[in-house]
């Protein structure tokens, strides 16, 4: 519409775009009380256009009649830049043109189907973006592969009910008891062909760098060939062990997959694999939680289009980047009991990054409190403990010793938090004895975007249900608390601690409303 009133004056398009969208929506509205008008007002003309069904029929024939027409501008877009070249920062705009050329369509008395209206429509509108043959023809073709998909959808639809055989009314009743988990399936797959498309291309187009990608891969081929966890020092020629940068062990239990494709995408395809099966435990952990399968299958699905997980897919390849699927395992097979899967689960997120052990300490904290709460055995509190201590223990040994004496000096991140000191317990009795200057640190622009950014695609639902943000505490502490810009934002790794604790809390946040 915006194509067809461009030369318009201005108070000319103001008119017709007011217009158009008060008829929308008055149309709409009169669709959804039709029942209600037609049998409180006696107007024969109101009558025909009233239908016969209740409000809460018409909602879901509403939603599915906007959703065809979403996913009609869509295909057109998709068609036409098939052939020829589109905008695509202009997708939304076309994508509602092409709708608003089919309602056209629909609506018009001149010819069936608006065969000829939609065309006209179409080229009228797109050749003031592109010459008027290309028009005609973008027209033409989403009419051809209309046609085209309306043959094969109604051939599909004449076989399944041709079909009386008892084996396929069976997968028709096993594909609607299990339509939700269907579905994910079907999201896994289409995140799966995307992310590892993308992160592959990426790669191929030298997006890729030395940091982190070539690190990881050198650790790992050269752990596969005898040269136990380590690759060349990044400041210099030499030899080192990678424990001199980050204790993520779990390159070591990657390196025999180099046997099989020893490439650096390899790792990009494992990490966009293990990531998207995050996804199922979302799905289980809403399910177990809300009691309601439609529910988890939206928190599955908002995992996994959002945004900070996506940015961390696609930047590189990072050990602790599986921590975000591990950890949520963790959570999951706590809740169910299950409780050597996870210790299993809990074991490999640790060995993801040094301060995951952090976040297992604190699963101790949890896991003892509900215990005690419930009077549960005397082992499971000494079970929750013992967690406690060895998250604790190691996390104090790989900070304070093994990381310092494999690269003869502190932590290079420390750097990070000069400010509060030069060593990690100058930092942490700083952190905690200077609180001025610590909330100073914390409230900035950037990092309270960063909180934004975060909490926003959930609709801040986990504020709700606050007790299990404290999981993400220690990591967003440390990227709040960062000189390094790089820690608050959500386009690298930084962030896949921290994001699967935010849909944990939403879920319960949801639960708490509900």
């Amino acid at each position: 519409m915006q194509f067809l009133v461009e030369p318009l004056p201005i108070a000319f398009k103001n008119l017709i775009y007011i217009s158009f969208f008060t008829v929308i929506i008055l149309v709409n509205l009169l669709f959804l009380f039709s029942f209600r008008i037609k049998k409180n007002i006696k107007n024969r003309f109101l009558s025909f256009l009233c239908c016969d069904f209740p409000t809460e029929k018409v909602i879901p024939l509403l939603f599915f009649s906007t959703l065809s027409f979403i996913f009609f501008g869509l295909g057109s877009f998709f068609v036409g830049f098939a052939f020829f070249y589109l905008n695509l920062t202009k997708i939304f705009v076309l994508c509602g043109f092409f709708t608003f050329s089919l309602l056209v369509g629909y609506l018009s008395f001149i010819t069936p189907m608006g065969l000829g209206i939609r065309e006209a429509v179409i080229t009228s509108g797109l050749s003031n973006l592109v010459a008027s043959s290309i028009a005609g023809l973008i027209a033409i073709f989403t009419r051809i592969f209309l046609i085209f998909t309306e043959i094969i959808f109604f051939l599909l639809t004449l076989i399944f009910y041709r079909l009386k055989s008892t084996k396929v009314q069976k997968i028709y009743d096993l594909a609607n008891k299990f339509k939700f988990e269907i579905l994910l399936g079907l999201f896994i797959i289409g995140y799966n062909a995307y992310f590892i498309i993308a992160s592959i291309l990426r790669y191929e187009n030298y997006f890729a760098g030395r940091f982190d990608l070539g690190n990881m891969d050198q650790a790992v081929w050269n752990t596969l060939h005898g040269r136990f966890f380590q690759l060349t020092d990044p400041n210099g020629v030499d030899i080192v062990s990678r424990l001199a940068f980050h204790a993520d062990y779990i390159l070591v239990l990657l390196a025999p997959l180099y046997r099989i494709w020893s490439d650096p995408r390899l790792l990009l395809i494992v990490q966009t694999v293990v990531l998207s099966i995050g996804a199922v435990f979302v799905y289980l952990i809403a399910k177990n939680i809300l009691k309601n399968k439609a529910f988890s299958l939206i928190f599955a699905g908002s995992f996994l289009i959002n945004p900070a997980l996506n940015y961390t897919n696609l930047y590189d390849f990072h050990p602790v980047t599986l921590g975000t699927t591990f950890l949520l395992a963790v959570f999951y097979f706590l809740y169910k009991k299950t409780y050597f899967w996870f210790v299993f689960f809990l074991i490999l997120a640790g060995i993801t990054k040094e301060q995951v052990w952090l976040i297992i300490a604190l699963f101790g904290i949890y896991l003892f409190i509900i215990n005690f709460r419930k009077n549960q055995s005397l082992f499971l509190k000494s079970f929750a403990i013992l967690i406690f201590l060895t998250g604790i223990c190691i996390f104090y040994y790989l900070i304070w010793w093994a990381i310092p004496g494999a690269r003869g000096g502190n932590h290079f991140a420390l750097a990070y938090y000069s400010e509060f000191g030069d060593s990690p317990s100058g930092i942490i009795k700083n952190v905690i004895f200077s609180p001025i200057k610590t909330v100073f640190r914390i409230f900035q622009p950037d990092q309270a975007l960063y909180i934004l950014q975060l909490f926003l695609p959930l609709g801040f639902l986990s504020l709700f249900a606050p007790l299990f943000l404290i999981f993400a505490m220690p990591d967003l502490g440390i990227n709040l608390l960062s000189s390094n810009a790089q820690l608050h934002q959500i386009y690298y790794q930084y962030s896949a601690t921290i994001t699967l604790f935010i849909f944990i809390s939403g879920v319960f946040g949801l639960n708490f409303l509900l």
